[in-house]
């Protein structure tokens, strides 16, 4: 799919200021990423590319994401000096300080939970591989609506 997505792309009359991309931990790794700082590298954004743990945003799930943040003009000098010195990724968001408290999966989730119900079969037979988490649990390992049972 991310090799239909660059070359489908369409022509852009002009160009945002800011740029945020999100994705699984490996697309660092990828062509798709390449063709990607390519293009802002034509265009002049100053690029800065991260590998954080959501957990370390202040969301209650564990799970390494990629993050891609390129902009028109030049970081602040201060951030730019963390990024330069990096030699690849950041693991920390310049500035940001780690909430010390992580909220519940409640503060997250949709209040009417129909349709998201897991049948008594599919638990039985795969439950003990499923991250079981409770709306006041402050942790998870992954969650999506994007999965289908």
């Amino acid at each position: 799919r991310s090799k239909q997505w660059y070359q489908r792309r369409v022509r852009v009359t002009s160009l945002p200021d800011y740029f945020l991309l999100e994705n699984v931990q490996g697309f660092e790794g990828s062509n798709t990423r390449d063709k990607i700082l390519q293009f802002f590298t034509e265009h002049r954004y100053h690029v800065a590319e991260f590998l954080i743990n959501s957990n370390e945003l202040g969301i209650p799930n564990s799970r390494l994401r990629y993050y891609l943040l390129a902009r028109r003009r030049p970081f602040p000098e201060s951030i730019q000096s963390v990024v330069d010195k990096s030699n690849g990724f950041l693991h920390f968001i310049p500035g940001f300080e780690k909430p010390t408290v992580t909220p519940p999966l409640s503060n997250f989730l949709e209040t009417d939970p129909i349709g998201y119900e897991l049948p008594d079969k599919f638990l039985s037979k795969w439950g003990w591989v499923l991250d079981l988490v409770t709306p006041s649990s402050t942790r998870s390992c992954c969650f999506t609506k994007g999965y289908r049972v």
